[in-house]
């Protein structure tokens, strides 16, 4: 598999050192007083809001992270294994509001297109988590819209199914009701099947909200993915290995966070950092340099043996054209070559995160593949350095009628969307160009039967849930 790693190697334990020290010294604050309750129990020491973390504690923590684990489907045929040295997740997106149209307008999202989302993502091999919040749904009930958002995950995919972060009594009600989906309450002690994605309140602070999420997702022995989201030059230090040792003292203090209220629980080391644009003091995703503060933190969650997370092909660009092409190909090839462990904000986004293209989705589907091809490297046995079919060949002859072409040729990478045939063929099928191939491609996909996943007994359970909550 190739690998790039980025710097001499003696970083990782540099901004190791510099993070234990700011931890110990300056401390993280938490706005949730069960936290520093919970982190002063296991020897941290605190000063108002703000908890100080001996090297003790973290080191400790960090021996009951899980290098690899288990995301549970509801059936069991399609679990995401997170960790994987050799593979990346594709994991949903997570907060975009807007559905970008063709024709230059866009939409607040609704319910019909999270189901569409949900449906693509299961028709794909290549995405391996649904749920969350790939598009907000303006039209859903704010009581009930994460509920009903899992609801639609699990009738319409059988792949694992995140939840999403909100308020503590909104994320109880969405882990009561994956277990509903799962089989029924203390299927949470036996295996992983579901978890969120949180982000601290760059520099150095957690909300209430973060702070819960991380106790009462990893109390249950869930997933909690710790997200850091801060903007160099903005919420974080100008250069990238300054706002990389924020990043990692944020992941720290989450992560003994969470160990605490779960020993064993998994974490993952995610970013969804970015070198601010300094024009107009605004996130921005398409800058280089957001690309390497994910690889940095990717190699961070490496250098701690815990799974990582990394925005994947996003983009700037309002419209899938030129630069949405080039944006997100910058940011997923090197994000793969950085050996994480998954990605998210890879399906269809534009506008640094804030809308979705469905053209852009089926697009980025084929991205993702052309990276997995590309990191997997060269196949180095002597098996296929050929060396006898050349000395056979010789100069004269061809090797597309040899025994070893014949058999390999089915097994070559080709593209699902774009067009390798030759200029007069490209013109006797009409010239179509590439983004009114991918709208046929999800269209026809959105067009066939809706495959249902859930079974009877437990669609009932789900609806009655639901149905008192809102009453």
């Amino acid at each position: 598999m190739l690998n790039l790693r980025l710097g001499s190697g003696k970083i990782q334990e540099i901004l190791h050192e510099k993070s234990l020290d700011i931890l110990k010294n300056t401390g993280v604050v938490f706005n949730y007083p069960p936290a520093l309750d919970l982190l002063k129990s296991r020897g941290a020491k605190i000063d108002g809001k703000t908890a100080f973390f001996p090297e003790s504690l973290v080191l400790e923590c960090l021996k009951t992270c899980p290098s690899q684990f288990t995301l549970s489907g509801v059936n069991g045929k399609n679990n995401a294994v997170f960790g994987k040295k050799d593979d990346f997740l594709v994991l949903p997106n997570l907060g975009p509001v807007f559905i970008q149209e063709l024709d230059g307008t866009r939409r607040p999202g609704e319910m019909e297109d999270y189901i569409n989302i949900t449906r693509l993502s299961q028709n794909s091999p290549l995405v391996d988590v649904v749920g969350s919040c790939p598009i907000d749904v303006a039209n859903a009930d704010p009581e009930t819209k994460f509920l009903q958002m899992i609801h639609q995950s699990a009738r319409y995919s059988d792949k694992p199914i995140m939840c999403s972060t909100s308020t503590p009594v909104s994320m109880d009600r969405q882990m009561e009701l994956m277990e509903l989906i799962h089989g029924g309450p203390g299927i949470m002690k036996e295996k992983v099947i579901t978890g969120t994605s949180l982000s601290p309140l760059s520099p150095l602070a957690y909300s209430e909200d973060a702070a819960y999420a991380l106790m009462a997702f990893a109390g249950k022995g869930q997933m909690a993915i710790i997200a850091m989201a801060p903007m160099s030059g903005i919420s974080a230090p100008v250069s990238i290995t300054g706002t990389s040792l924020l990043i990692n003292v944020e992941f720290l203090a989450g992560m003994v966070l969470a160990q605490c209220a779960g020993p064993g629980a998994p974490v993952v080391y995610a970013t969804t950092a970015s070198a601010g644009n300094m024009r107009s003091a605004t996130y921005v995703t398409g800058i280089p340099d957001t690309t390497l503060l994910n690889n940095f933190a990717a190699q961070m969650g490496q250098y701690y043996s815990v799974p990582s997370r990394s925005v994947g092909s996003a983009t700037d660009a309002k419209m899938p054209d030129m630069q949405a092409g080039y944006e997100a190909m910058q940011n997923l090839i090197l994000i793969g070559l950085s050996g994480t462990s998954a990605v998210y904000e890879t399906l269809g986004t534009l506008d640094a995160l804030m809308s979705i293209s469905y053209e852009k989705f089926m697009i980025d589907l084929e991205l993702i593949d052309r990276t997995k091809q590309i990191i997997q490297g060269v196949d180095e046995s002597m098996e296929k350095i050929y060396a006898r079919e050349i000395e056979e060949i010789g100069s004269t002859g061809t090797f597309l009628t040899m025994p070893s072409t014949l058999k390999a040729c089915r097994e070559r990478w080709s593209p699902d969307l774009s067009d390798w045939w030759t200029y007069d063929h490209w013109l006797k099928k009409g010239s179509p160009e590439l983004l009114k191939t991918a709208g046929d491609r999800y269209r026809e996909i959105l067009g066939r039967p809706k495959e249902r996943f859930l079974d009877e007994s437990r669609e009932k359970a789900v609806r009655e849930y639901i149905r008192k909550i809102s009453s």
